[in-house]
């Protein structure tokens, strides 16, 4: 394929084809083809169509046969050479393919000097078949694979994928064509829709993109909310429901004691008074851990407050939690939020810092709320920052309205989070 090119500059050198060609016109539509091959704008269904075919075949109708291959040899720069996902030889190939195809087009074109409608779609046609027969042939001389199945793989299928191909290349030829009557602007005519097409199947990917995390994370908390569940289930069953059967069989002891007048029984209703309470504290604390779940009936300050009094009886630490602005306005989604961010950043103090002290502090700017907890404790080197499931979590749900977290520490002079909320105008927030 190269010799073929190499050779069809030659003849073209030999017939003086280069000697009336603009060199300013040449760079320009050789930089235009790198640029269009970049993009790709959507055809039928989820094929994407690279845009240089259209400019490639608006080059074969601008220059003759070996000018027009080697401006888009030269031009046909592509993402995976940006990316440097491909190698020299499969680039070169790629490049020399689509400069044999132009030539081509550009040769049908030539056999008219006003191309008419039957040169227009041979010189389309002309470009495809040239184009698909070098890939198959590669892929068969290759991989030997059957060239049939390879053809299959990229031929339009459908009257509206057929559709598209021709369209397309009808397009360049009057892209061309205007190009002669208005210069340069004529390209917008094709540049100005490409890029917004492209910028369309960027958005749509992005859409797409968040959707997909929306749903992993929908997925996530509805395995924690489970977790959460049989944890408590769990709780349940192994000390209030135990419990509850010890005290029946107490019960029980008592009933029969004081049937027989057995003077063990004032020991036994002890016993079982005993295990009443027992019960009741472990009821209570089932219902505290429900509590520090979520916030209570006096909104979020008290809750973090008793959340930060048990943290602090819990860990052996000071905690001291201060306000700035009106906290208690929050919705109740962002205030949620900061409570559960509150709670995940404390464990990680109780699991990893060896602190002493620890400042809650919540404050609402113009905008947006602020969580900062910080710690007096080992703190860690910048690059082992923990990254367990909770923070990461947590990240991602701040992340769904907007909000971010950020963690700063060095060894030996403790830890502070951040946690950022934005809100609406007017004090609402962005929860669901």
């Amino acid at each position: 394929m190269l010799l073929v090119l190499l050779a069809l500059t030659v003849i073209g050198l030999a017939q003086g084809q280069w000697a009336d060609v603009p060199w300013q016109a040449a760079l320009f539509w050789c930089a235009i083809c790198g640029l269009a091959n970049l993009l790709a704008a959507p055809a039928a269904g989820h094929t994407y169509l690279s845009m240089s075919a259209p400019v490639n075949i608006a080059i074969a109708v601008l220059f003759p046969p070996a000018v027009a291959a080697v401006l888009v040899a030269v031009g046909s720069v592509s993402q995976l050479e940006v990316q440097r996902l491909t190698t020299p030889l499969r680039a070169g190939f790629n490049r020399t393919q689509i400069g044999l195809c132009t030539a081509a087009a550009s040769l049908v074109l030539s056999l008219r000097p006003d191309p008419v409608l039957w040169t227009v779609l041979l010189a389309v046609v002309t470009y495809h078949l040239v184009n698909w027969t070098l890939v198959a042939g590669a892929e068969r001389s290759l991989r030997g694979t059957p060239v049939v199945r390879v053809l299959a793989g990229f031929l339009p299928r459908g009257v509206v994928a057929t559709g598209t191909y021709l369209s397309l290349g009808a397009m360049g030829v009057v892209l061309g064509l205007v190009y002669g009557d208005i210069g340069p602007w004529a390209v917008a005519l094709l540049l100005l829709p490409l890029a917004g097409a492209r910028q369309a199947v960027r958005a749509t990917e992005d859409i797409q993109r968040v959707e997909r995390e929306r749903r992993e994370l929908a997925d996530r908390l509805v395995e924690e909310r489970e977790g959460e569940r049989l944890r408590i289930a769990s709780d349940l069953h192994d000390t209030v429901l135990q419990n509850l059967a010890a005290v029946q069989v107490q019960a029980d002891n008592v009933s029969a004691a004081v049937q027989r007048a057995d003077p063990r029984g004032a020991e036994l209703a002890g016993a079982l008074r005993t295990g009443v309470d027992g019960t009741i504290s472990d009821v209570r604390r089932v219902i505290a851990n429900l509590r520090h779940a979520g916030i209570d009936g006096d909104g979020l300050i008290p809750t973090v407050k008793r959340y930060a009094d048990a943290f602090s009886r819990h860990a052996g630490c000071a905690v001291d939690v201060r306000i700035s602005g009106p906290v208690e306005s929050l919705p109740t989604p962002i205030a949620l939020l900061l409570l559960e961010s509150c709670q995940e950043a404390l464990t990680n103090v109780a699991r990893h810092a060896d602190a002493g002290s620890v400042l809650v502090h919540v404050e609402v700017h113009t905008g947006q709320v602020e969580l900062r907890v910080e710690d007096d404790g080992r703190g860690f080197a910048s690059d082992a920052e923990p990254n367990g499931f909770g923070l990461r979590l947590t990240r991602e749900k701040l992340a769904l309205v907007g909000g971010g977290c950020w963690v700063s520490s060095a060894p030996g002079r403790g830890t502070q989070v951040v946690v950022r909320v934005p809100l609406l105008p007017g004090g609402g927030g962005h929860g669901e």
